[in-house]
């Protein structure tokens, strides 16, 4: 998985995973390495585009024991093959939407698991809020750290304007429930 061009990864798989399949869903440093981990349930699947959902209770694992964490919140991830971010909607326990981020990350689709690579800048849109920029400073030490190209500085920041937008207009998808027969949760 290169990290210092725009393009899709050209080793991902966008039909390799169907609906309702368990997968785990990967956060890497721009270096590769894991940072966090947890299992997902494809709730939608296509060459162009791929859900999945948890719930809240999922516990997200980490390489060092005091960063590991229970998801407090049902979540959906959304994920495009030719987009340099991915949004991921919350919702609370009674089905009420919760906050909308956008990561900056490149996905990778597998058989088994959704990688992506993390440039440590976000959106975030709270309830009745409007979005703004976080991990400014991290992207900032990423960049310098790994070693970013200009030109890769500034794909990042046009998907983050577009990421912007994106989440300033987003249609929220609902509390959402897993595919019959397979774990996951069904809004009250």
């Amino acid at each position: 998985m290169t990290c210092q061009d725009g393009a899709p990864d050209p080793e991902s798989d966008w039909a390799a995973l169907s609906l309702g399949q368990t997968v785990e869903i990967w956060g890497l440093h721009a270096d590769g390495a894991a940072y966090r981990w947890w299992p997902a349930t494809v709730e939608s699947a296509s060459t162009s585009e791929l859900a999945v959902i948890w719930p809240a209770g999922t516990l997200m694992d980490a390489p060092a024991p005091e960063m590991r964490a229970t998801f407090r919140r049902n979540n959906r991830s959304i994920f495009w093959p030719n987009r340099l971010y991915f949004i991921t909607e919350t919702y609370e326990l009674d089905g009420k939407l919760g906050t909308i981020f956008a990561d900056i990350a490149r996905p990778r689709v597998t058989s088994t698991r959704i990688e992506y690579m993390d440039y440590e800048l976000d959106v975030v849109m709270e309830p009745g809020a409007s979005p703004f920029v976080e991990d400014e400073e991290e992207f900032l030490l990423a960049a310098e750290t790994y070693s970013y190209s200009e030109a890769f500085q500034t794909q990042c920041r046009q998907a983050l304007t577009e990421a912007l937008g994106m989440v300033e207009h987003w249609t929220p998808r609902g509390a959402g429930r897993a595919p019959a027969g397979e774990k996951g949760y069904r809004a009250p």
